[in-house]
């Protein structure tokens, strides 16, 4: 199993893990970042669609996870729990990376994306926007 964690562009990136038949006809790839409530959403919603493929033969699954929205963060955790899936798989292998994948989202602090006026009345409270 390749593992890459490298920069591009924006965002850290972790190579893809696979599961599934090595030889499956198709391969979805989920790009995620652990603190995206739309990817957490996708998990919640997709699940047992997922399971199915990652157990059958017909789809394999490719998890490609990323992080990118360290900027809606306080505590940085798009890096910091990317940085603790690779550590988990490289110790644990898939299995145990996946159960953690599960955790992860489960466990996903609230995005906060500030409009650019309310930025903008930060740096000057009395000014009118």
């Amino acid at each position: 199993l390749e593992v890459l964690d490298s920069l591009q562009g924006q965002g850290r990136v972790l190579g893809a893990i696979r599961f599934g038949a090595e030889d499956a006809p198709l391969t979805l790839q989920a790009v995620e970042d652990f603190q995206c409530p739309v990817c957490q959403q996708f998990e919640e919603v997709n699940g047992d669609l997922l399971q199915g493929y990652r157990e059958g033969d017909q789809v394999a699954v490719e998890y490609r996870p990323i992080a990118f929205l360290d900027r809606a963060s306080s505590t940085e955790y798009s890096s910091r729990a990317l940085n603790a899936s690779a550590c988990v798989l490289d110790e644990g292998g898939k299995d145990a990376w996946l159960t953690y994948h599960g955790l992860l989202f489960d466990n996903q602090p609230e995005v906060k994306i500030r409009h650019d006026e309310e930025l903008m009345r930060l740096l000057k409270p009395d000014a009118d926007f």
